[in-house]
């Protein structure tokens, strides 16, 4: 379970910053200079991945704060994926 856990965490983050990227290239975010920046030791878009990853920080922490936000968010969330 753990493992699958990651996996698909990994996929997730993997998908969203691939998708940022794709926007910032196309300059669509305000700080698509920065945003397409590409690691050249990795050859990745490190900031679009530490951006993802700030973001599923944040909307994790949720959940210490208030839990009923939290599951309005992960319910809406859900009924986009199966749309």
């Amino acid at each position: 379970l753990v493992l699958t856990l990651y996996f698909a965490g990994m996929s997730a983050t993997t998908a969203a910053s691939r998708t940022g990227y794709a926007l910032a290239r196309d300059d669509l975010f305000p700080a698509s200079k920065w945003l397409k920046m590409i690691y050249r030791r990795t050859q990745t878009p490190i900031l679009c991945v530490l951006l993802v990853l700030v973001i599923n920080i944040l909307l994790l922490s949720l959940n210490l704060f208030s839990s009923t936000a939290f599951a309005a968010i992960v319910s809406i969330s859900t009924i986009g994926f199966q749309i």
